[in-house]
């Protein structure tokens, strides 16, 4: 039976899920395929919601918007408690438990609440990073991308764990107005793309990126595996969901 079969006859229009061990490991992500089954259900018309126990941070990687890509206009509803979180992680053998704690304490006069303000989240291994599926809109999602920012709820400093396979390339150029770029690369052999320059990128190289400055970038054919980086993005101010500072150029021809 197709999956709009499934669907349409019942008059599905609202799938709530459950998330931990049900749409996703225990304190991890949805998996790529269950990725794209979300988005084949909400192309069919049906509207997809989450209802978990974890704390808002940890809520708005699963968020609609996120797990789909969607516009950040559909919008997000999470309680946001007054108090900071402590996620503490604890292993015990080859299992991992996850526990969200409330961590408040006041001072001896009782008028001031002092929060302890951190937060972990694992992107696993990197020959585990071209399973990641992640974007800032539905036209830039991708597989081999994972916005870590989105499950964090970091204010200044954006990241995003990057993967392409040998001979795969951005497609795209890009700049930013506002925000400073480090590309901070891992494994494999590529290029960059920098306005009219053409750079050798390998492990251990650190590219920094200033503003105005269009960039791409392209695993070589020959790489010896998959070229794996990290995008640090940080600009002095308080980053939106959605970068708003950035340019595309279409009609900018690749350079190699």
């Amino acid at each position: 039976m197709t999956r709009p079969q499934l669907v349409a006859p019942v008059g599905i229009r609202l799938l709530v899920l459950d998330v931990d061990d049900t749409m996703a490991p225990h304190g991890g992500l949805p998996s790529p395929e269950v990725v794209r089954a979300l988005r084949e259900l909400h192309a069919d018309g049906v509207e997809i919601m989450v209802a978990t126990g974890r704390p808002a941070y940890a809520t708005r990687a699963l968020a609609p918007q996120a797990v789909l890509a969607l516009d950040p206009a559909v919008g997000i509803a999470l309680e946001e408690p007054g108090q900071g979180y402590r996620v503490n992680r604890e292993r015990a053998g080859r299992r991992r438990r996850w526990r969200a704690g409330l961590c408040r304490r006041g001072t001896a006069r009782g008028d001031t609440d002092v929060m302890s303000d951190y937060q972990i989240t694992e992107i696993g291994p990197l020959d585990s990073w071209r399973d990641h599926v992640g974007g800032f809109l539905p036209t830039s999602t991708r597989e081999g991308r994972r916005v870590v920012d989105h499950e964090l709820t970091m204010q200044y400093v954006g990241m995003t764990a990057n993967a392409l396979a040998p001979g795969e390339q951005a497609g795209y150029w890009h700049r930013h107005a506002k925000v400073e770029e480090l590309y901070v690369f891992l494994e494999g052999r590529g290029q960059m793309g920098l306005d009219d320059d053409v750079v050798e990128v390998g492990p251990g190289t650190v590219v920094r990126v200033g503003q105005g400055v269009w960039r791409t970038w392209r695993a070589l054919p020959d790489s010896p595996g998959e070229l794996r980086w990290l995008c640090i993005r940080a600009g002095g101010y308080e980053l939106p969901h959605l970068p708003d500072d950035s340019e595309r150029g279409p009609d900018r021809p690749m350079p190699w």
